[in-house]
């Protein structure tokens, strides 16, 4: 007999489960291939994108006098645009183009003591700002500290320290969202990424980012005093007032007040010792009470620097007079509506006009 009319075991059936299983393994793997092929694919696109942009940027010509903004373009042609177009999927291959020093057809130049600059650009020096354009957040080609100063700590001291570091960034932050990029910025080794990021957080208006900013601002009055943490104190502040919460109030008069009590103790009697005049101290303090006004707490504003003219004009510099005469012309402006009486004073603390002898003391009249 033939062995096609035996009987078939039942067990060398193959059961219709393993089949199925087996055609979805198959099904699957079929999927991950090609899905592997199109990445593949379109990284290899992205690569060759980035390459005939950069050659293109080697032969741009073109002068700039912002260093850190290189020349974007030139008869029709914008290398510069289309790499940040790349978005953050470009960050790794642009990442060991940090490398190249190569020089460009492009030029720095500025007018500067002793001597103007005339300086060429490297490729590098396109690849940071592309780099820093697509993360909105600012990184540094390591470099010399300019005359007279000492060099940032945290600044990288080589390419590829500046390499890891900007990788070491888009591995924790390439897929997050600006927003959760921004809180953290608030913290940032360098002050130029936090200031930033109080700007933005003021302008999305998220809760958020204003909580983030209360908190801020209690960490920046604690510890040691310096013009940069005030400046940032203000920073908040503004940023605070353009989200707009009265909750905020309370935190934006901590501001106020940290800034008053250093008027204080710059132009207190001398015989109690006074503090070191801090670099814009005037335009700092000014700049809160107009976030304080902001949020509804106007005539408390306008009262409360009243009062700080009133008691301190008359021991500053006049050019520190004039800028706070300055500056109280222009809180009447942004609180008109509540004008105080008397608020443009004199640089002895007495409004215009109010000498016995009815002659202004004011050294702008």
């Amino acid at each position: 007999r033939s062995h096609w009319s035996q009987p078939l075991d039942a067990g060398s059936i193959p059961a219709a489960s393993t089949i199925t299983n087996t055609m979805w393994r198959l099904l699957l793997l079929t999927v991950v291939l090609c899905s592997t092929q199109i990445v593949l694919g379109q990284r290899s696109d992205l690569q060759e994108n980035i390459a005939r942009q950069i050659e293109q940027i080697k032969t741009l010509p073109g002068d700039t006098e912002n260093f850190q903004v290189p020349p974007l373009a030139t008869k029709g042609v914008w290398p510069v645009q289309e790499l940040i177009k790349c978005g953050m999927d470009a960050i790794p291959e642009l990442i060991p183009l940090l490398a190249d020093d190569s020089f460009t057809n492009s030029y720095f130049s500025a007018h500067r003591f002793p001597g103007d600059i005339h300086e060429r650009l490297r490729v590098n020096r396109f690849v940071i700002f592309v780099i820093d354009q697509i993360t909105d957040h600012q990184f540094y080609l390591p470099g010399k500290p300019a005359p007279g100063t000492t060099a940032d700590p945290n600044l990288p001291k080589t390419i590829k320290e500046l390499q890891d570091q900007v990788y070491s960034w888009w591995a924790k932050n390439g897929k997050r969202t600006l927003l959760e990029r921004k809180l953290d910025d608030v913290k940032d080794l360098e002050h130029p990424n936090r200031f930033a990021a109080y700007e933005w957080l003021g302008k999305s208006k998220e809760e958020a980012g204003r909580l983030a900013l209360e908190r801020r601002i209690d960490t920046l009055l604690t510890g040691e005093v310096n013009s940069l943490k005030q400046s940032e104190m203000v920073g908040c502040a503004e940023a605070l007032a353009k989200i707009g919460d009265p909750k905020s109030a309370p935190y934006i008069q901590k501001v106020c007040e940290h800034l008053s009590y250093w008027i204080y103790m710059a132009y207190r009697p001398i015989e109690e010792g006074r503090g070191g005049i801090g670099s814009n101290q005037i335009s700092n303090l000014f700049s809160a009470f107009h976030s304080l006004s902001s949020l509804g707490r106007k005539s408390e504003a306008l009262s409360r620097l009243q009062e700080i003219g009133t008691k301190y004009m008359g021991e500053m510099e006049l050019s520190t007079q004039q800028e706070f005469l300055r500056s109280m012309e222009a809180a009447n402006d942004w609180c008109d509506e509540e004008r105080l009486p008397g608020l443009m004073l004199s640089c002895c603390g007495a409004p215009f006009g109010s000498r016995p002898d009815g002659a202004s003391c004011c050294p702008l009249r």
